[in-house]
């Protein structure tokens, strides 16, 4: 079964050693190479977006050198590498994410400060965690979903965790969807 929801422009699912991740988006910013799931060059680290990150333009004149899209989505994925969960505190905006660390076998999970955007998670059958920022997207898979905490900053995170999703996609599962 495939599930696509939200954005009717492009999308992509990447299968990783410990993680499945999948994105539909509507394209606003980085037209020409802003396909999500978002990695790094060497491809350990991953991250799904949804929403904007209003001081994109501050962050970027930081890490510029280091961005590889035009993206605003992938500085979730640079201030991780360069300065570690505590760094995601930095983000101003409306967002949801999802960072893999497929070399760790470890992920992030946060949302804005506000809530604006929607992020929530379930365990499946198997009792392995999936996250989705579309409430009908989990219910595919389970009834029991659960909104992910607002108000503050909150990062979820867990080490040494196999099997997690973001948009019902999963690892060596027979359903598919994406975010």
């Amino acid at each position: 079964m495939k599930v696509w929801c939200t954005g009717p422009d492009e999308g992509k699912d990447v299968r990783l050693n410990h993680f499945h991740l999948g994105h539909q988006r509507l394209s606003i910013i980085g037209l020409d190479d802003g396909i999500q799931p978002i990695t790094n060059k060497e491809e350990t680290k991953w991250v799904v977006v949804n929403g904007e990150i209003y001081n994109y333009p501050q962050l970027k004149q930081e890490y510029e050198d280091k961005l590889l899209t035009q993206l605003d989505s992938e500085i979730v994925l640079r201030l991780y590498e360069d300065e570690g969960v505590d760094s995601i505190k930095k983000l101003d905006g409306m967002f949801a994410f999802f960072l893999a660390d497929d070399e760790n076998n470890t992920f992030v999970a946060g949302r804005d400060t506000l809530g604006i955007k929607p992020l929530y998670y379930a365990k499946d059958e198997n009792g392995e965690y999936v996250f989705a920022s579309e409430l009908k997207t989990l219910y595919f898979m389970t009834d029991e979903v659960y909104e992910f905490p607002r108000l503050k900053l909150v990062l979820f995170v867990i080490a040494k965790f196999s099997k997690a999703s973001f948009g019902v996609k999963k690892k060596n599962s027979q359903k598919e969807a994406a975010h």
